[in-house]
């Protein structure tokens, strides 16, 4: 929240995930927790092997106790952060506790209900039984910043910048909490569920985040330019649409993908002031030309407000909607702001949703439909805890489903 003057911080964080559309679950999660440390033969991270740090301690400035939210299904979802795992299989009216320990994580990204990952500062975790068992997996050098699989084996991942390893130094992270290497990083893919990783050589240089729609189309961002293939990303083509200022890259680019060949995102100036934090919104449906959402005072050509004067998280309803939510700190009572964009062609319309209570930052969403949806989010100095929220209408109200420390 401080790097870049912006709900940025250095090398810490994470949320919503830069996730995928919604799979389709085929079972629910079972209530039993992960395996103990005693399990260590079988090589499960446990839930009392390390007591989870507190939010206040360890890498980085701000990194939060809960940092990023996926759901697969109406009822089947994760939420990671500092030093713990939790899944619901109940649409979040309660959570199980599957790991904690040393980990700072990121990032979840689940492509069923039974195989996903976590990203950490210190490593990749996987699962394959839905989070009964957490693993770990392959790492790479510069470590990894981000994931994005497209099915149990195959996956893109997103390096940090050399010399980041120990905490990805050189990241910052966004509202939606990915970490994002603004200059250096590489884009890596593996066939086998990240067990090992190699260098993807046709992509350009300075990749900051990857997603695909499906295997054959991707998207990426890259030294502040967004870059879209159609081969499985054998080859990347630039596509026009950002602002680009001289000098060289002045921004980075958080993305998040939709199936058919679909993808939003936050353009984040590197070039912040006091109070505000530079960025636009931009979204492409279908492969067709790239449409500015709103900005704030980005120099873009539309007058649509933005959810708040920084950028919060982003989450991904289907191709042709999405959530976004920002942060006024001008508000004290009610900084994060929550928005609705949907994109028609050339046509875009913003429902302007509201604001939500009882909360200072939002670090992850999780939207599977204009009705549902669910936030981690830090209450800040209203009773300093980490929150799960969930809501039915849309974000016009929000029910408290977790609380850490209670």
């Amino acid at each position: 929240m401080h790097a870049l003057a912006v709900c940025v911080v250095l090398a810490a964080c994470g949320s919503s995930s830069t996730s995928s559309p919604p799979a389709t679950a085929t079972a629910a999660p079972t209530a039993t927790a992960a395996p103990t440390a005693g399990a260590t033969a079988a090589g499960c991270l446990g839930t009392a092997a390390t007591p989870a740090p507190s939010p206040g301690t360890g890498a980085g400035p701000s990194t939060p106790a809960l940092a990023t939210i996926q759901f697969v299904s109406s009822r089947q979802g994760w939420v990671a952060g500092r030093g713990r795992i939790l899944a619901t299989g109940d649409a979040g009216a309660t959570w199980t506790l599957q790991y904690s320990g040393p980990e700072v994580l990121s990032l979840v990204d689940f492509v069923d209900a039974h195989t996903g990952w976590a990203v950490g500062l210190d490593g990749l975790l996987g699962t394959t039984d839905g989070g009964g068992c957490w693993r770990r997996l392959g790492e790479t050098d510069p470590p990894l910043a981000s994931v994005h699989f497209t099915g149990p084996l195959h996956g893109w991942g997103v390096t940090g910048a050399a010399g980041s390893r120990g905490g990805l130094p050189n990241t910052i992270v966004v509202g939606d909490g990915v970490p994002l290497p603004p200059a250096g990083g590489r884009l890596v893919t593996t066939d086998d569920g990240g067990v090992s990783w190699h260098a993807a050589p046709a992509a350009p240089a300075g990749v900051q985040s990857a997603c695909f729609s499906d295997a054959a189309h991707g998207w990426l961002g890259a030294a502040g330019r967004l870059y879209r293939s159609g081969d499985g990303g054998a080859s990347w083509r630039e596509v026009p649409g950002l602002p680009q200022q001289p000098g060289g890259p002045s921004s980075v680019v958080s993305l998040q993908c939709a199936a058919p060949d679909s993808v939003w995102l936050l353009d984040l100036s590197l070039e912040g002031a006091a109070g505000n934090q530079p960025y636009a919104a931009y979204a492409s449906t279908g492969g067709g030309p790239l449409v500015e959402l709103f900005e704030d005072m980005f120099g873009g050509t539309v007058d649509r407000p933005a959810p708040g004067s920084y950028p919060g998280p982003l989450s991904v309803i289907g191709t042709t909607t999405a959530a976004f939510a920002g942060r006024t700190p001008g508000f004290p009572d009610e900084p994060v702001g929550l928005e609705e964009a949907t994109v028609t062609g050339a046509t875009v319309s913003i429902a302007h949703v509201g604001r939500v209570p009882g909360v200072d930052q939002a670090w992850g969403a999780a939207f599977l439909s204009s009705t549902t949806g669910w936030l981690v989010a830090d209450t800040g100095y209203q009773d300093r805890h980490a929150v799960i929220l969930a809501t039915t209408d849309g974000g016009r109200t929000w029910t408290r489903r977790y609380t850490t420390g209670s």
